[in-house]
């Protein structure tokens, strides 16, 4: 919430050290910005600090307000769904960025350090997993990795063995899972596309209700909707749970922007599993 001098100021109470720079510019033409470049000098790549100042430098007439103005200046493809640079608000998480040669940017007027490059692990460690034993750390990180995989290939793994492999199961999971999609009158790629519809729809309604009923009634209203779909025999018992499991496992990865990214992404391996079963997830994930 601070102003962009006073967020290098608390980076520099993190590093006392001669070798942080700090590079400045006032970038946009209608609406003038301050944009600072910090970096530790001894430990950042050369090349990609080079590469980044150019892209700045060059882009100094281009208006920025927002992070898809940013990833625009940074010469990022409009189309890209993955973040390419990770957002913090933790003063110790940027600090410790630029220990490890990265680079953290501020941008006037926007209360984030947005840190390049991003990079796959920074969906599931934190700099806070550090003030844990080692142990815990390292099970609290593998926690993040169960759960990404759970939210990409759970889905479309029901989809899968419900539709297109269902050799793969023991008889006995077969036939339970056959009586608990009995009456069910869709494939079970239409109601597992629903049914994430209208999860994705109560996720978004969640963070626009206000905070004193929107947890309620995002409970209550999930609780119901699950419990009606499956008394009206729209979806089987087993969706719902699988369902539940896909959810609070997207919220273990770290960052906000990654999680969204997963959710997506997940989409992409239910079709190729609805067409080519268990294949098509090996291909998802490969992909």
């Amino acid at each position: 919430n601070e102003d962009i001098s006073t967020n290098i100021g608390i980076l520099r109470k993190q590093i006392v050290s001669e070798k942080l720079q700090v590079r400045s510019y006032s970038i946009g033409t209608d609406q003038k910005r301050s944009l600072s470049l910090v970096y530790y000098d001894d430990r950042v790549n050369s090349n990609l600090l080079h590469k980044i100042l150019n892209q700045i430098e060059k882009n100094l007439n281009k208006e920025l307000n927002n992070a898809q103005d940013l990833s625009k200046l940074m010469g990022i493809s409009f189309w890209s769904v993955v973040s390419h640079f990770n957002t913090t608000e933790s003063p110790q998480e940027a600090s410790m960025s630029l220990f490890k040669g990265r680079m953290v940017l501020f941008v006037d007027r926007m209360p984030l350090a947005f840190i390049l490059p991003s990079i796959l692990w920074d969906m599931f460690a934190m700099e806070n997993d550090r003030n844990f034993p080692f142990p815990l750390m390292v099970s609290i990180r593998s926690l993040r990795i169960i759960g990404l995989l759970m939210t990409l290939i759970v889905p479309g793994l029901y989809v899968a063995l419900v539709s297109v492999n269902p050799e793969v199961l023991r008889i006995e999971l077969a036939l339970s899972i056959a009586q608990s999609r009995e009456g069910v009158p869709y494939p079970a790629f239409v109601e597992m596309i629903i049914m994430l519809i209208i999860l994705e729809l109560i996720m978004e309604a969640s963070i626009r209700l206000p905070k004193s009923i929107g947890p309620t009634i995002t409970m209550v209203g999930g609780i119901i909707l699950g419990q009606a779909a499956v008394d009206a025999k729209l979806v089987s018992n087993l969706l719902i749970i699988i369902l539940a499991a896909t959810t609070i496992a997207n919220s273990t990865i770290v960052g906000f922007q990654n999680s969204i990214s997963i959710r997506i992404f997940k989409y992409i391996i239910l079709i190729l599993a609805s067409i080519y079963g268990v294949l098509g997830i090996l291909a998802g994930v490969f992909l």
